[in-house]
């Protein structure tokens, strides 16, 4: 109990330097497979600072429903940020790192006090298909905030023309890992739609997350292969291997110093008693 109790002191302190005083998530599932992310943060700083970070992790283990386990490599595009300066990494960057990270703010703008932020991006592979049907597993909100959320609603709206299930619906909030069914936040359905809210006294606090998962009747979601696996992969591989050897073949011809062919030289040696014949 004692080092809990130290873990969330660490985490409180961390998490005074700005508060989100409500968070709201809209996100629209396409049968196309993939989907997309409106993010809504009113938020107080409380102490002067430029700017948030809001990383989204891309590459994690993943147990299937057979007990198998493997990585799952996910995507992210269409990133904006209305009203602020941001700053993302480009695909290639994105496919060698495990995390996505968007840099909001300006460093010559700083601000106090209460913000709202809006970011809105695509998630492509993220679909989780088994033969029992196809399931939407997605962090509402990840752990890796260092900040209290006081309150957090969401809504998933289905492909047009589909339904699902809300027995089949969970939400898990609290350490990450966590496989208790969340109490604090109350879903309802209707026409297609899942919309969950946080009751009173709510908190997320720095290290806990909120995790939705629920599963879609087989055939509702596109799978989408990639028609070479390992150039999707791997290819960056390549175009890094590709750019280095350019590099190298430019450095040879161009920046490489030319050899320093040293010439001998002889000298005779200077003494005052040298006498030089005379032809």
């Amino acid at each position: 109990m004692l080092v809990i109790a130290l873990f969330w002191a660490i985490c409180t302190g961390f998490a005074q330097d700005f508060r989100v005083d409500y968070y709201k998530v809209d996100i629209h599932l396409s049968e196309e497979g993939y989907f997309d992310v409106v993010e809504n943060y009113d938020l107080y700083f409380q102490i002067p600072k430029h700017g948030i970070y809001r990383t989204i992790q891309t590459n994690y283990d993943l147990l299937t429903s057979d007990g198998n386990q493997e990585k799952r490599k996910i995507k992210i595009s269409n990133i904006e940020v209305p009203g602020y300066h941001f700053e993302s990494p480009f695909d290639f960057v994105q496919k060698m790192s495990d995390n996505l990270e968007i840099k909001i703010g300006d460093a010559n703008i700083t601000l106090m006090g209460p913000q709202h932020y809006e970011i809105k991006y695509r998630v492509h592979n993220a679909f989780l298909f088994e033969e029992d049907g196809i399931h939407f597993y997605w962090n509402i909100k990840p752990d890796g905030w260092w900040a209290n959320f006081n309150k957090i609603d969401f809504t998933i709206h289905l492909p047009e023309n589909h339904s699902a299930n809300r027995e089949n619906f969970y939400v898990y909030s609290g350490i990450t890992g966590t496989t208790t069914i969340a109490q604090d936040i109350e879903v309802t359905y209707d026409n297609g739609v899942f919309e969950g809210k946080s009751l009173n006294n709510f908190v997320s606090y720095p290290g806990q997350s909120v995790t939705v998962l629920f599963t879609l009747p087989p055939g509702s979601i596109k799978e989408i292969k990639p028609f070479w696996p390992f150039w999707t992969n791997y290819g960056y591989v390549f175009i890094i291997g590709f750019l280095i050897m350019c590099f190298y073949i430019i450095w040879k011809k161009f920046g490489k110093d030319d050899r320093v062919i040293g010439v001998t030289s002889y000298y005779p040696p200077r003494t005052s008693t040298q006498q030089w014949p005379v032809s």
